[in-house]
């Protein structure tokens, strides 16, 4: 089974508001500061004025203890910039941001990213100099494409005391080398370390916090905590992973995480402070080692400041190498498919069902794992087979038998043994099944009269219901009432899935609070 995101468990601890009503304080990053400096830590958090304006970011520094909370009072460091990284190289604080970029109407035309570089008196940033790195260094992006204008998320980490390695690209692994000497008056790229495509299936890797060195790697092995994103029911829901990389060049990746570590709540989102959009974003830039594990600083929902410890041996257990973690295709002239490092789902001569993966990402990171998955009415088989991982059982049952030979084929080619297809008797408790956790039911004409069938199995079970609703809202009523006299809670999976609903026995709704 997967292992679940440590959240799950474990909140996150979330710095109190600095400016309440007047500031929105996120995306951290963190910087030790070494011992002729005092050795403490400082953190230069993005704070947009309430209500935010996209692409208004300003960016401060205030010192922080050694559990990552506020130890002083937020000072300004750069009237213009989001997102930071930063690093201490050579005795001078080196901050890596990013700006957005502004036509002559003020209208947004892309973003750049930055180094201003920074003298250290005591622990307090001086400005010495900011320069403008290159757009699309690596001519990756044709011109006219989002890539050759737009640049975020480069996540430096120490070469030498004169040079500093960027994390360019997870997906693909680029490493570029820049040159950092002070007695130079120009930032220039000095070297370039392609590597393998490092993905997995929560969406496209983007940066995330400053590498440090990994205990288990000894000297050898730097790790970072990156972020991806990907639609999960009808919101983007943001996701932290980590990958452990060579030190010295080329900078090969050799390790990822297959699974989130943190999982941003489904029933949070960045529309509360006022964002024009609800996201669930968990946004790490910076880390420390301790003891127990490496502390996270990170943004939750683009308003507020939150850290999280990850033990050692709650990473070391997630952590694959990078030849052990699959990489599925699928493919022939007359099927599409769909994998990204997940199971294959074959679509004869169609598209691939976009609503249903997000409905069952969205399932998957609700339920986390079970033992049994009943899916009554499966069709071709896709929540069927992208939930299979999750459940020591999954039945699949559909009356066409066309829908019954692709589960079958799916079930083989992703080597689904446990995912068994048949074909629906008269009703759900005549099955006489057991030990049901997540049962799905997608018989929007006989809802009613389905549930009907299953009554005995969901007293006895009492397992978490998705089912689609019939096309007439007068149809909803009677099927709401009736699960509300099972002591279900009901709730459709709002805007872009309005049919589908979601009931949770009422008995156990706080085991899903952590997330929706």
């Amino acid at each position: 089974m997967p292992h679940q995101p440590l959240n799950r468990t474990q909140d996150f601890d979330r710095w109190p508001a600095l400016s309440p009503g007047r500031w929105l304080d996120f995306n951290p990053t963190l910087v030790q500061l070494p011992a002729e400096q005092g050795g403490g830590r400082l953190a230069i958090i993005r704070r947009d004025r309430y209500p935010p304006q996209p692409g208004r970011g300003t960016l401060w520094w205030l010192p922080v203890d050694e559990h990552l909370r506020p130890a002083g009072e937020a000072a300004l460091l750069l009237g213009r910039g989001e997102d930071p990284r930063a690093l201490v190289l050579g005795g001078r604080l080196l901050v890596f941001y990013c700006v957005i970029d502004r036509d002559d109407e003020d209208a947004v035309c892309g973003s750049t990213m930055m180094l201003a570089e920074f003298a250290l008196d005591g622990g307090r940033p001086t400005l010495l100099q900011v320069f403008a790195l290159p757009k699309n260094p690596l001519q990756l992006a044709r011109p006219g494409e989002r890539g050759a204008i737009w640049e975020k998320n480069w996540v430096p980490f120490e070469i030498s005391p004169t040079q500093v390695g960027l994390i360019y690209s997870h997906d693909p692994w680029h490493v570029i080398a820049l040159d950092c000497d002070p007695t130079r008056d120009a930032r220039r790229f000095a070297a370039h370390h392609p590597g393998p495509v490092l993905s997995w299936r929560h969406g496209h890797i983007r940066g995330g916090t400053p590498p440090l060195p990994y205990g288990a790697a000894g000297d050898e092995q730097l790790i970072t905590f990156f972020h991806s994103s990907v639609v999960v029911g009808s919101r983007k829901v943001y996701a932290v992973g980590a990958c452990c990389f060579d030190r010295t060049a080329p900078h090969l990746p050799r390790a990822i995480t297959r699974g989130p570590l943190l999982l941003a709540p489904y029933n949070s989102g960045a529309h509360r402070f006022g964002w024009p959009f609800a996201g669930s974003v968990v946004f790490p830039l910076g880390a420390q080692c301790e003891d127990a594990g490496y502390r996270l600083l990170s943004g939750l929902d683009d308003g507020e400041v939150a850290s999280f410890l990850v033990r050692h041996d709650q990473l070391a257990e997630r952590l694959d190498p990078l030849d052990a973690v699959p990489r599925a295709t699928w493919s022939d002239a007359d099927e599409t498919s769909w994998s990204a490092n997940g199971p294959v789902l074959l679509r004869p001569r169609s598209a691939l069902p976009a609503a249903e993966l997000a409905q069952s990402r969205f399932l998957a990171c609700l339920i986390g794992s079970g033992r049994c998955f009943v899916d009554w009415g499966a069709g071709e088989g896709t929540a069927s087979v992208l939930l299979a991982e999750r459940f020591a059982r999954v039945l699949a049952y559909d009356a066409a038998a066309q829908h019954q030979r692709l589960i079958e084929r799916q079930a083989l080619v992703n080597g689904l043994a446990h995912l068994q297809v048949r074909a629906p008797g008269a009703t759900i408790d005549q099955e006489g099944l057991d030990a049901v956790d997540l049962l799905r039911i997608d018989m929007p004409a006989c809802l009613l009269e389905t549930l009907l069938g299953a009554g005995s199995l969901l007293q006895r079970c009492r397992p978490v219901l998705f089912v689609q609703l019939a096309a007439d809202p007068a149809l909803d009523d009677p099927v709401l009432a009736w699960l509300d006299a099972q002591r279900y809670q009901s709730q459709r999976l709002e805007v872009h899935h309005p049919n589908w609903l979601l009931a949770l026995p009422q008995e156990r709704r706080e085991a899903w609070r952590w997330w929706y």
